[in-house]
């Protein structure tokens, strides 16, 4: 047996669920989960029970357990290959050590659209695999918590309740009474209870409520993965303090590798330098940064210049061309900042963007699954919730249906017997009133929360997802048709081609 004693770093949470003998691990800093049943599962509730830093004997668990010394030695060595036990002893030395191990590290594949998941060879991470076995109708593996609507920026984009949209606009952003610490704590608690396995923390942005740091740390010490979305201008100076709590991943919103671009779509002067200064200084803690970047008229010609950020941070999925309107059912931003039908057909041909496509799978027709709409189209709902700042309830921060609040009521009580809930996870692609009855439809990267928001109803086809299915589907045909959308010339030089319009956005409604 090589050892007796080992050691929990404070980089990994879990979660064991006895009653159906399963477990997840997280390795906080490489970014990677994974799933155990059985008596590795037992085995990891030993483990996650051992608090962070501490030793943790083989014989001990051995007793508890039933398990024969050398075997659970031969698994927590393969624990120690993953980063998630150690056979010295934490010290600083091994953090820092670990965390530089661990630095630009690749995040781990993930699925770009429901329309190609049956092309992506299966790839399903642990954690899709825990869900899976440990759903019922009131288990909550995951949850969105939507902090605040207050921002230290002003983008032009954002479609969040009290955003402006010109600067003669007035901010209703903080027009919200906000959920306290204690309501935070119950909630915590509550979730907890229920399966609680990650948590998302966002905004607006999320570093202007007022006991963020308090969040973090509850949510911390109750062996919750904790992932950040910010721009990152409340964090300045602060980074250090963050690492201590070592998120999952900390997404950054960087809109242009030129500084005037960024700052005019966030409409805060030195904004691109600030965010950039904390991404830096996240890296070098060895902390795994994403990168989000929506793809808009004022940054196409410069979104190029956020690759290298992308590729040295190890961050995936960064560029989308979704644009989402406003909540409250402005539509100016849709109709004067996304791409033009033959600007998109461009862009769709970079592999880095969310909705790209496959050029190897055009030939073939095999772009789409045909047949894959069985089931609600994603995961919102389903294990996962959004809470919104003041304890609203909804799908998820872009499905914004209502559906209860959790200020005054237990998320058991919000869930059982909801109708909307029976409704949404019953839904099959016969439901849907005009979705899927087009050719273009399987072409959509198709979300309900833009139906809902364009319509009002989920079962109804949105606007801006019909966009981008028609440019995809007609962008295919063109390719298979023989044309070089390109025309020779590189992607690149395509987008400098272009003219960019420039408007100063008025709210617009239908």
């Amino acid at each position: 047996m090589s050892n007796e004693i080992y050691f929990r770093p404070p980089w990994t949470c879990g979660k064991y669920n006895a009653d159906k003998h399963v477990a997840i691990m997280f390795n906080l800093l490489s970014r990677m989960n994974y799933f155990y049943e059985e008596e590795s599962a037992e085995v990891i509730g030993y483990v996650l029970a051992t608090g962070r830093g501490e030793k943790i004997s083989v014989n001990e668990v051995s007793i508890k357990s039933n398990i024969v010394p050398l075997s659970i030695a031969k698994f927590f060595d393969e624990l120690c290959t993953m980063g998630l036990l150690s056979d010295s002893e934490i010290t600083e030395y091994v953090i820092t050590d670990y965390r530089n191990k661990c630095k630009g590290m690749a995040a781990p594949p993930t699925i770009g659209t429901r329309a190609e998941e049956s092309a992506t060879d299966g790839v399903q991470s642990a954690y899709q695999v825990y869900t899976d076995v440990v759903k019922d109708s009131v288990v909550l593996s995951d949850v969105m918590f939507e902090l605040t609507y207050r921002c230290q920026a002003q983008c032009i984009h954002c479609y969040n309740p009290g955003a402006t949209r010109n600067d003669n606009e007035r901010s209703g952003r903080a027009n919200m009474e906000e959920l306290t610490l204690d309501d935070y704590k119950r909630i915590i608690d509550d979730l907890c209870n229920n399966g609680l396995v990650s948590a998302t923390l966002t905004g607006g942005d999320p570093f202007m409520h007022p006991y963020i740091w308090p969040i973090i740390d509850y949510l911390y010490q109750k062996g919750i993965a904790v992932s950040v979305y910010t721009n990152g201008l409340g964090l300045v100076g602060k980074e250090e303090r963050l690492s201590a709590y070592y998120p999952y991943k900390v997404q950054c919103s960087l809109y242009s590798g030129t500084a005037a671009v960024h700052d005019k779509i966030t409409r805060t002067k030195g904004s691109w330098d600030r965010t950039v200064s904390v991404m830096e200084k996240m890296h070098e803690l060895g902390m795994p940064i994403d990168v989000s970047c929506p793809i808009m008229q004022t940054n196409l010609k410069t979104y190029w210049g956020v690759k290298p950020y992308v590729k040295k941070y190890g961050s995936s999925l960064a560029f989308d061309l979704m644009l989402t309107d406003s909540i409250d059912g402005d539509k100016c931003v849709s109709k004067h900042l996304r791409l033009t039908p033959e600007q998109l057909s461009v862009v769709l041909l970079d592999e880095d963007v969310i909705q790209h496509i496959q050029i190897e799978k055009i030939k073939n027709d095999q772009v789409v699954d045909r047949g894959f709409l069985n089931s609600p189209p994603c995961g919102a709902a389903g294990n996962s919730f959004c809470i919104n700042p003041n304890g609203d309830v909804t799908p998820c921060c872009a499905f914004h249906k209502v559906f209860g609040n959790i200020k005054y009521n237990s998320i058991r009580q919000v869930v059982t017997d909801n109708i909307f809930l029976q409704q949404w996870r019953n839904t099959k692609e016969k439901d849907y009133k005009e979705c899927f009855t087009h050719e273009y439809c399987w072409y959509c990267c198709f979300c309900p929360g833009n139906n809902f928001n364009d319509t009002q109803e989920y079962l109804n086809g949105g606007e801006n997802n019909c966009y981008i299915a028609k440019v995809r589907y007609n962008t295919v045909m063109r390719i298979q048709a023989g044309e070089d959308i390109l025309q020779g010339k590189t992607i690149k030089e395509r987008i400098d081609e272009f003219e960019l319009s420039d408007v100063v956005l008025q709210r617009e409604y239908k």
